[in-house]
């Protein structure tokens, strides 16, 4: 009995820290610089054999990705998952997608000390692709693995719609091209610059 109740303190607590780190990350602080985020990054330590990415933590999960040794998964601002395994967070794996992890002693978190993004990129910019983006794909959805809706071309003018969603250890931003067509494009530095915002 005193093994479950002193179990279930340390769950509190758990609960109680990963509360405070939730709410740090929470999206407001997007707009500290220029529309950017504090990147949380899981990776699985060299000496576990594997973990497993599940699609929700119940009885019987589907597994979305089983991750090796050094891999690296983003956590997302979601709230915890508190279940008899221990406490689940939610995280966007490489491929974009969504998922949940054991948080335990099987891996390192480490957070970004840079709250903005590698170009600069924000809600409403309008910015033009420079030599180092012609020929950059814009996906019809967040990932590399997404269609390719068009090719970009050097001087092309694209409007930033929204916020950056974050997949594939990065993060992507819907735009709107000049004839109005949406996709996704990936925050890599030299690609864009910002025209006005």
């Amino acid at each position: 009995m005193a093994a479950k109740l002193q179990r279930t303190v340390i769950l509190i607590v758990l609960a109680l820290i990963f509360g405070a780190i939730v709410i740090s990350t929470a999206p407001e602080h997007r707009t500290q610089a220029g529309g950017g985020f504090p990147a949380h990054v899981l990776t699985l330590k060299e000496n576990v054999e594997s973990a497993v990415v599940v699609d929700y933590p119940d009885g019987s999960p589907n597994v979305v990705l089983e991750l090796r040794p050094g891999d690296r998964v983003l956590r997302t601002s979601g709230g915890i998952i508190m279940s008899d395994e221990g406490v689940y967070i939610p995280v966007y794996t490489p491929m974009g997608e969504s998922g949940w992890l054991l948080n335990g002693e099987d891996i390192t978190e480490s957070i970004s000390a840079v709250y903005a993004t590698s170009s600069q990129l924000e809600t409403g910019a309008v910015v033009s692709v420079v030599a180092g983006g012609d020929g950059a794909p814009c996906r019809a959805v967040p990932t590399s693995r997404g269609d390719t809706v068009r090719s970009l071309a050097e001087g092309e003018m694209l409007t930033i719609t929204d916020g950056p969603y974050p997949a594939e250890l990065g993060l992507w931003w819907p735009v709107a091209l000049s004839d109005n067509e949406r996709c996704w494009i990936y925050d890599a530095p030299g690609l864009f610059v910002i025209v006005n915002s």
